[in-house]
């Protein structure tokens, strides 16, 4: 089922605590730092409006967790806590 980018990153930067990085203008860079861990980071293209399959896949697999895990994340079934259990 795809997903508006727009959806998908305000929920990581809301919910989960992501921040915007400047990394330049062709992909919005968003990125979540956790003390002793390595930081996650997520790509979006400026140009994407819908995450189809395949995209939603790779943010997936940037964000550390399955498809099913993060519909949960998005559909707001788990939280910033759970997410951070998740990658420890």
């Amino acid at each position: 089922m795809p997903r508006k980018a727009r959806d998908v990153q305000g929920s990581l930067k809301a919910k989960f605590g992501f921040r915007a990085l400047d990394r330049g203008h062709k992909h919005q860079w968003l990125q979540l730092t956790l003390i002793g861990l390595k930081p996650v980071t997520v790509m979006f293209s400026q140009g994407e409006t819908d995450l189809g399959d395949v995209l939603l896949s790779k943010v997936c697999k940037q964000l550390r967790v399955g498809r099913p895990y993060f519909n949960g994340m998005i559909d707001c079934q788990h939280s910033a806590a759970d997410y951070r259990e998740t990658l420890t």
